[in-house]
């Protein structure tokens, strides 16, 4: 391979993986894809994980959110079915747990779900709000720049 033909080919990788990276999020078939949002301003909170167990209390998935502006936003694909488990924890800089919160939902085929799941902060935590839905989205968005109700 040519010394020219090189630096092309390293571009083209970089931006296939890009493209990747930045592709929009697909639920496998059957998942429904649940939009997570979590408002984290005031706290020491620099991400979230949120995890999706089945009944039977497999994890079946796992996405982790990182903070920006106060806001950590996602995608994270579930199985429908009676049971599901939706569990988070927010963690610090050092990856200590600032917050933790589970709620149980049924999910249905092909429709989103939308909850708050309550979440417990740590002594001296301001407390986080994280929803499951597109439906509250925009509520959380406007609340996290000051714009809220």
């Amino acid at each position: 391979m040519s010394n020219s033909l090189l630096p092309r080919l390293r571009v083209g990788i970089f931006l296939g993986l890009v493209s990747l990276a930045c592709a929009a999020p697909t639920a496998p078939t059957g998942s429904v894809g649940v939009r997570v949002t979590a408002l984290t301003a005031g706290t020491h909170a620099e991400h979230v994980t949120v995890y999706v167990r089945s009944a039977a209390g497999m994890l079946d998935n796992r996405v982790d959110l990182r903070v920006c502006d106060g806001l950590a936003e996602g995608v994270i694909t579930v199985e429908p079915g009676p049971g599901r488990v939706i569990s988070a924890r927010a963690y610090d800089e050092l990856g200590l747990v600032t917050h933790v919160g589970t709620i149980g939902l049924v999910v249905l085929h092909g429709e989103e779900p939308y909850a708050m799941v309550p979440m417990t902060a740590r002594p001296g935590e301001s407390p986080i709000a994280l929803w499951l839905g597109s439906h509250l989205r925009d509520s959380a968005r406007a609340a996290a720049l000051g714009h809220g109700d």
